[in-house]
């Protein structure tokens, strides 16, 4: 039965049950015997009736919860499945379509939208068809062993992280600051910020001892040149191939700006060797010693880094330390105890001394890639032109010294 006719034929039992109690009042007597047992039975099947109802409502019920659970699996799968299309950016798909005249996916073009909102941010321009975000991540969902769905944060394209890695000016120790919105003034100071002062005295200005020093956006620009065969390539080494590529050509141009002896103008930084006391040649292990004392002489006293060009490593490797010492003058990655570093970045027989983390290595907005298939299509190539843009200064030039080898 359905709760309908269980309901109906409780009212039918509940009539007959109140036509015998109204009979008994009307006559002022008792029930007799069959009324009696009339009255019984029948409250033993209204009862049996309540049982049946309350499990038809449980029934209902369940069946409910179940296509609910259904539902919520259903639309789960929908998230997931939306989700995984986010997840499928890959380059080598997105230069392939823009090299074809085709349009780049839902999910590609996503993933450049991301890039242009961080150049518009960054308040940069941009002129290529892709645009790579290097702060974006997305929350995908994941089944956790013992536990449910946990949202998990995945790297869409990483960038940014190899490129800190591989920069040996970030692993001597200088501030690597991304993310940036307009030009950046980093404060200075110097010990002349700092006075005696009397108990209750009001404190005297710095004046010009407090100094800033401003980072602005230079572009940097790179390009590298890709086989047809490689662009339709959907393996997943040739990305990471592609991707270490554009880490390194981005790094390479980076790195040789700064450990470099530029002077400087407005689209590209000064190179640290102009920007920070030049002491001569050095030759000698008491030629190292001396580079040493001059910035104890500084007070500098932060950890200190050498970073060598490969000529001058090489040289170091195989020039003893002299009458009273013993072994060379750069041993186990160290000159005198301290973290040496090379790079073949450095100007030739280049060597510089000092305290990193007065150096600032600032980023803004996005890599622009522009796809250019016509310039060497002659050659079955295309040509991916990088735009960054970065700016490097030296915040207290004391804390370091260069120096040539010779």
């Amino acid at each position: 039965m359905n709760s309908l006719e269980i309901k109906d034929k409780k009212d039918l039992i509940k009539r007959s049950l109140s036509e015998i109690v109204e009979k008994c009042k009307v006559e002022e007597r008792t029930m007799t015997e069959d009324e009696q047992k009339q009255f019984d039975e029948s409250k033993i099947q209204i009862e049996d009736l309540n049982k049946q109802l309350d499990e038809l409502n449980k029934k209902l019920e369940q069946y409910q919860e179940e296509t609910k659970a259904l539902d919520n699996v259903e639309e789960e799968n929908k998230r997931n499945t939306n989700t995984n299309k986010k997840m499928e950016f890959r380059l080598l798909n997105a230069i392939n379509d823009i090299a074809n005249n085709r349009n780049l996916s839902e999910s590609a073009q996503e993933y450049v939208n991301a890039g242009i909102a961080e150049m518009r941010k960054a308040g940069q321009s941009y002129s290529g068809q892709i645009v790579l975000p290097l702060n974006y991540r997305s929350a995908i969902q994941a089944t956790v062993a013992g536990q449910g769905m946990e949202n998990v944060a995945t790297d869409k394209l990483n960038i940014l992280e190899p490129l800190r890695a591989k920069n040996v000016l970030v692993q001597a120790g200088a501030n690597f600051l991304t993310g940036l919105v307009g030009d950046l003034s980093v404060p200075v100071m110097s010990s002349a910020n700092c006075t005696w002062e009397g108990e209750i005295t009001e404190s005297k200005e710095g004046g010009t001892s407090f100094t800033e020093v401003k980072l602005q956006p230079h572009r940097i620009s790179c390009y590298i040149d890709l086989s047809k065969q490689f662009i339709i390539q959907d393996s997943s080494e040739c990305e990471a191939k592609l991707n270490k590529d554009l880490v390194a050509a981005i790094n390479t141009k980076l790195e040789a700006t700064i450990l470099s002896n530029f002077s400087g103008t407005t689209t590209q930084p000064k190179g640290i060797f102009s920007a920070v006391p030049y002491t001569g040649t050095t030759t000698t292990f008491a030629d190292i010693c001396n580079l040493g004392a001059k910035l104890d002489d500084a007070n500098v006293i932060g950890d200190k880094v050498y970073i060598l060009s490969n000529s001058a490593k090489a040289k170091f490797r195989n020039t003893s330390k002299g009458t009273g010492n013993v072994g060379f003058v750069l041993e186990g990655g160290e000159i005198d105890g301290e973290k040496t570093l090379s790079s073949s970045n450095v100007m030739k027989n280049g060597l510089i001394y000092g305290d990193f983390s007065s150096l600032c290595v600032a980023q803004w907005g996005s890599i622009d890639v522009l796809v250019d298939p016509y310039s060497v299509a002659t050659q079955g190539l295309v040509r991916l032109h990088l735009s960054a843009y970065f700016d490097a200064k030296v915040l207290r030039p004391e804390a370091f010294v260069t120096s040539v080898i010779a």
